[in-house]
C-alpha cells in the first residue's frame, strides 16, 4: 500500500538557437546555447506500509492480506508480527513526521516506536507500529479499515494509509478442563470450539499419559453434523511409526493429523459460527483410566488448524486459543505412575500433521454441494 504525490520534475532546458545571419562576404552561421531550467521536485515524503520482523529488513514485506488480531495478545496473527511504516523523502524533504493510527476496533491498544520520524533529503526511516488486544476483545464478523496517518509541519505534507484487520477471540478446547476419575472408569472429553464465523474445517492431534489412561480406539465420535466427513489422516501403514488415530504406546492422538470438513465452502451462509457465550462440540473422545496407577495427566492439543472462510476467501490456519485438559486418576493408597509415556506430537512428526489435512480438505470442498449448518 502506498501513497505519493506525483510531481513531474523540470528537467534542464537547453536550447540551441540557430540563428542564419548574413555576413559580409557571404552566409554564415551564429549558434546561441542558453540554459533556461534548473532541476527542481517539490518537496515530500511516500510511506508504506509492511508486515515482518522490525529488526529485519528482510522480512518485511508489503501488506496485500487481510491480518488478524486474537484478544489476549500482542501482534498480528497471534505470531507478535509488527507493523512497519516505511517512510522515503523525494526532492530536498528534510523535516520530522509524527504518526497516528485511526479506526481500530474497541479494545485494541497501540504504540508506535519512534512515534516521531526524521528524514533528510533522499533518505528512509521507519517505525513500528505494535497491536494489543485486550482479554474482552469478542471476535467481530467484519474486518475494520485501520488508517495511519504520516504527518510533516514544515512543509505541511499528510498522508494516509489503510489496512483490513480481523479481530478474533476463537478459543479450541478440551471440555471438561479439568476432570477427576477413578481407576478403571470410562469418560469422554468434548473437543470444543467457541467464539468463530464461518469455521469450515478443522485438525488436530495432541498426546497424554499413557500410564494413567488409554485412548479407545473406537471411542472417536464426530460432531452428526459431519459424521460422515470426519477423517483421520493416513499413510503408508507399513510405516514406522505407524500412523495410527490412537496410539496407546506413545500415548498420542491423531499423529498424522485428524479433521473434518463441512459440506460446500459457506459462501452464502455459515458453517460454524458461535459467539463468545455458546461452544460447538466438534468430537468426543473417550478414554478409561487404568487400575495400577494414580496421578494427574494433561490432555494436550497439537498441530491443531482452523478453517475459515471470507465469501469465497480460505483462511487456512485461522489465529485462536489452545487449551488442552487435566485429568486426575485418584485412589488413596496406591503407587506414583513410572515416567510418562507421552510424547509430544511435534516431536515425532514435527509440523508434518499440520500440513497434511489442508489439500484433503480443499478437494473436499471443492467437489460437494453446499450444506447450511442450521
Amino acid at each position: 500500500m502506498i501513497t505519493a504525490k506525483q510531481k513531474r520534475s523540470r528537467g534542464k532546458l537547453l536550447v540551441t538557437v540557430i540563428i542564419l545571419g548574413l555576413v559580409v562576404g557571404g552566409a554564415s552561421t551564429l549558434i546561441l546555447l542558453q540554459e533556461t531550467g534548473v532541476a527542481s521536485v517539490t518537496p515530500d515524503f511516500t510511506m508504506v506500509l509492511k508486515t515482518g520482523n522490525f529488526n529485519d529488513a528482510a522480512t518485511w514485506s508489503n501488506i496485500t492480506t487481510t491480518h488478524t488480531i486474537l484478544n489476549e495478545t500482542s501482534g498480528l496473527d497471534n505470531s507478535g508480527v509488527k507493523i512497519i511504516i516505511y517512510i522515503s523523502s523525494q526532492g530536498t524533504f528534510d523535516g520530522f513526521i509524527r504518526l497516528n493510527v485511526s479506526g481500530l476496533p474497541p479494545g485494541i491498544s497501540f504504540s508506535f516506536r519512534p512515534l516521531v520520524l526524521r528524514t533528510v533529503a533522499g533518505g528512509n526511516a521507519a517505525s513500528a507500529l505494535t497491536l494489543r488486544a485486550a482479554a474482552n476483545v469478542t471476535s467481530q464478523p467484519a474486518p475494520y479499515n485501520v488508517t495511519v496517518t504520516a504527518t510533516s509541519s514544515s512543509p505541511a505534507i499528510t498522508h494516509a494509509v489503510s489496512f483490513p484487520l480481523r479481530v478474533r477471540s476463537t478459543k479450541l478446547f478440551w471440555s471438561p478442563l479439568v476432570l477427576s476419575v477413578t481407576k478403571g472408569e470410562k469418560f469422554t472429553l468434548s473437543l470444543q470450539l467457541s467464539d468463530v464465523y464461518n469455521v469450515t474445517s478443522f485438525q488436530f492431534s495432541g498426546d497424554f499419559n499413557s500410564t494413567l489412561i488409554t485412548a479407545m480406539t473406537n471411542g472417536t465420535i464426530f460432531n452428526h453434523d459431519f459424521s460422515n466427513y470426519g477423517f483421520i489422516v493416513q499413510q503408508d501403514p507399513s510405516a514406522t511409526p505407524p500412523c495410527l488415530w490412537v496410539n496407546n504406546s506413545t500415548g498420542t492422538l491423531g499423529n498424522c493429523g485428524m479433521g473434518a470438513s463441512f459440506l460446500g465452502q459457506c459462501a452464502s451462509a455459515p458453517c460454524i459460527t458461535v459467539n463468545a457465550t455458546q461452544t460447538f462440540n466438534l468430537l468426543n473422545q473417550t478414554f478409561v483410566a487404568n487400575t495400577n496407577y494414580d496421578g494427574i495427566t494433561p490432555v494436550t492439543l497439537r498441530n491443531d488448524v482452523i478453517v475459515e472462510a471470507m465469501g469465497e476467501v480460505i483462511i487456512p490456519n485461522d489465529p485462536h486459543h489452545t487449551v488442552g485438559g487435566l485429568v486426575t486418576v485418584a485412589e488413596i493408597g496406591h503407587a506414583s505412575p513410572p515416567v510418562s509415556q507421552g510424547e509430544s506430537i511435534s516431536s515425532l512428526y514435527g509440523p508434518l500433521g499440520l500440513f497434511l489435512l489442508s489439500p484433503l480438505i480443499f478437494r473436499s470442498l471443492a467437489r460437494r454441494p453446499r450444506h447450511r449448518i442450521s
